[in-house]
């Protein structure tokens, strides 16, 4: 229930068949994907073989939809901007993330959550858990999910780091993810958000796109089911980037949470986008002393942080 006293599951349900229209806006024309709901028909009307006798004193009920199936709509390229951070997927609906996995319990109950609902994320790896858990991070790729760095081993001071160790750590992490999963990710994402110009020059260099959030879920602090609902429904916004996380720590708060805050998302008219990478940021070239360098240009697209963040994100055990 919302603080409000209204019920978003059963919103959802009475809106079922009316959502796969009202999706077809959210992305700016964007078209809906893996969107399946019940036509009504009775178990066993048309396949072949399968009869039933009708009776003319009853009824049958047509099957209830799924109200988290018909969120889905098609993925969303993100392109990149060198030294800004990606912090809106720019279009009507939501995108999920989810950090500092793989992990052996809570990696695939995620993904059986978003395969239950045809869903897709983004997860943003750390090199030493694809290290021990191969396996899962073969899944995650295998999914359909869209990869992100963060990272070797979780640096939470990865900012005040000297480039080359800054260098080291991600091309490490680049390194055995791709090797793990088969899939080179395209985005990067700084541990608890620690961006520096520093850091996002080698992103640039490395080609990946930096990929930040604008919705903290604060269920790595496990603030209980409840919280991690308020702290996602209170913030949330049209082409918002939520965080949220399947390792670092025990999970349980997440998986019940999830299904919560979906159901409001739905209720409020969200979709749920994948993002997807599209133009890498450039490989910036030796300066040519006799050129004057062109002035920069921002294009058009997601909305984008132009500068680190300033303030420390908040102390993080995981």
């Amino acid at each position: 229930m919302s603080r409000t006293g209204h019920d978003p599951m059963s919103a959802a349900r009475r809106r079922g068949l009316l959502r796969l229209g009202a999706l077809g806006g959210l992305v700016g024309g964007a078209a809906v994907a893996g969107v399946s709901l019940a036509d009504g028909r009775p178990r066993g009307a048309g396949v072949p073989g399968a009869t039933r006798s009708p009776d003319p004193g009853r009824s049958t009920p047509a099957p209830e939809p799924d109200p988290l199936v018909d969120l889905a709509v098609a993925a969303t390229v993100v392109s990149g901007h060198r030294g800004r951070v990606v912090e809106s997927n720019g279009t009507g609906a939501v995108s999920l993330t989810f950090d500092d996995g793989p992990e052996e319990r809570s990696t695939p109950a995620v993904l059986a959550f978003l395969a239950e609902h045809h869903l897709h994320a983004t997860f943003s790896l750390i090199g030493r858990q694809v290290e021990r858990y191969p396996g899962l991070a073969r899944s995650v790729a295998a999914a359909g999910m869209s990869l992100c760095n963060h990272t070797w081993d979780h640096d939470l001071a990865l900012a005040s780091r000297p480039r080359a160790a800054i260098e080291q750590d991600v091309e490490r992490a680049q390194s055995v993810i791709g090797a793990r999963t088969g899939v080179a990710p395209g985005f990067f994402r700084a541990p608890g958000g620690s961006w520096s110009h520093t850091v996002l020059d080698v992103c640039a260099d490395a080609g990946l796109i930096p990929l930040g959030w604008d919705v903290d879920s604060r269920d790595w602090s496990r603030p209980g089911v409840a919280g991690i609902v308020a702290n996602v429904t209170s913030e949330v916004r049209p082409g918002s980037v939520l965080l949220f996380h399947d390792g670092g720590g025990d999970r349980e708060q997440t998986l019940q949470a999830l299904p919560r805050v979906l159901s409001l998302l739905s209720a409020r008219g969200y979709g749920i986008t994948r993002l997807t990478p599209g133009v890498r940021p450039a490989v910036r070239p030796a300066p040519d002393p006799g050129r004057t360098p062109p002035a920069r240009h921002r294009t058009p697209g997601p909305q984008v942080s132009s500068a680190p963040r300033t303030t420390p994100a908040p102390a993080r055990t995981t």
